[in-house]
């Protein structure tokens, strides 16, 4: 009987007895972590605020220019200490660097002081104010430090010239480039 052969099984074995206390851990450094819109959607139907505002209106400026003026029909606050803010009636007007004017509207978005982010959801539509685009969608996330507007729920992008459908869309504000993905169809 070789010996060294038999303590090659030993191994397998330990690993299979122990793995009550090492299988949990990996799993949970493993796993994928995923955002999903249903963090989002808890955080709109948070019914415990710590104040309620009607009519309000933020301001954002940027080298002495209005860059962003977001309007609500009311705003309530998130947890104590919390830089969340939900936000009901949503109207927010974005100004470019030539003056052009984009409005977005929707029903219900969470604003996120600390990271400079708006998500804004229920019926989302964006209009130029000179009459360039309309885009829809369910939801988009405007990233106001670097003046992105992203989605990722299908997309209704029209113009008088056509329409582009897709399952999501990147817009850059500063430069006015823009990507459609996912199943695109254009109709000019």
């Amino acid at each position: 009987m070789n010996l060294s052969r038999n303590k090659i099984w030993f191994l397998p074995l330990v690993i299979v007895l122990l793995y009550p206390l090492w299988g949990n851990p990996v799993k949970k450094f493993l796993s994928v972590k995923v955002e999903r819109m249903d963090f989002i959607r808890a955080m709109i139907d948070n019914e415990n605020p710590q104040f309620r505002m009607e009519d309000f209106t933020l301001y954002q400026t940027g080298n002495g220019k209005l860059e962003l003026k977001l309007a609500a029909d009311a705003v309530l606050s998130g947890d104590p200490g919390s830089s969340e803010y939900r936000l009901e009636g949503v109207r927010c007007l974005l100004y470019g660097e030539d003056d052009k004017e984009t409005l977005i509207t929707g029903g219900e978005a969470l604003y996120v002081a600390k990271q400079k982010l708006i998500t804004i959801v229920d019926d989302v539509v964006v209009n130029s104010n000179s009459g360039e685009f309309t885009l829809e969608t369910d939801a988009l996330r405007y990233f106001t430090f670097y003046k992105v507007v992203k989605t990722a729920t299908p997309v209704v992008l029209q113009n008088k010239d056509g329409t582009v459908r897709g399952n999501s869309l990147m817009y850059n504000m500063q430069t006015g480039a823009f990507r459609v993905t996912g199943d695109v169809k254009c109709v000019f």
